[in-house]
């Protein structure tokens, strides 16, 4: 959407509270609408229904992430490696960040017979593993790390995390502080056999 920056804030906030509340089998684009301070009418004028309300909520939603880590960004690597596990696995989530995992996960679940929520969340991953690539490769260069195929590496990190983000978000189990450990485990083994 172009044009108001403050109205696609708006409506993607209005679109989480709705899915939030009502779940995607009973959202519409009259309940966003309902959350939506603004002119109803803009919804229907951007979008095409629901589905593509909530694409937008996902690229939203990757595009703030990336700019917090940005924002926080260190010329550590593996600082920076382990700032993006912290924020998608916080030691003391917020109300806001469970309701967030359950959002998502919702929608990922509608990924499975979706093809556009599929192509959505492939892009979405696909531009979180590259940032975890990147920090990687910036590990490589600067000799801070110590291996062969960054892109490996990244994948072996970021489905660790969203195997652990699934669990907790879907079972009783309070596997986040184990996760946790685990994946700054992997990340300060990127340095191994790294000369000091």
């Amino acid at each position: 959407m172009s044009g108001d920056p403050d109205s696609r804030e708006q409506i993607m906030q209005a679109a989480f509270e709705a899915l939030a509340t009502h779940g995607y089998a009973d959202l519409t684009v009259a309940r966003i609408a309902d959350e939506f301070t603004k002119s109803k009418s803009l919804l229907y004028y951007h979008y095409d229904g629901k589905d593509d309300i909530l694409r937008s909520l996902l690229d939203y939603a990757t595009d703030q992430f990336l700019a917090t880590l940005d924002a926080e960004s260190t010329d550590d690597p593996a600082a920076n490696l382990r700032e993006f596990v912290d924020q998608l696995l916080p030691e003391s989530p917020s109300e806001d960040v469970l309701t967030g995992r359950r959002v998502i996960l919702e929608l990922r679940g509608e990924a499975v017979g979706n093809p556009d929520f599929r192509a959505t969340f492939t892009a979405m991953d696909d531009r979180l593993r590259d940032r975890v690539t990147a920090e990687i490769e910036a590990g490589v260069e600067r000799g801070r790390f110590a291996v062969a195929d960054p892109e490996t590496a990244a994948t072996d990190l970021t489905m660790l995390l969203n195997g652990a983000l699934l669990e907790s978000a879907t079972t009783d189990h309070d596997i986040t502080e184990q996760a946790r450990a685990t994946l700054h485990a992997r990340i300060d083994a990127l340095a191994e056999g790294v000369d000091e």
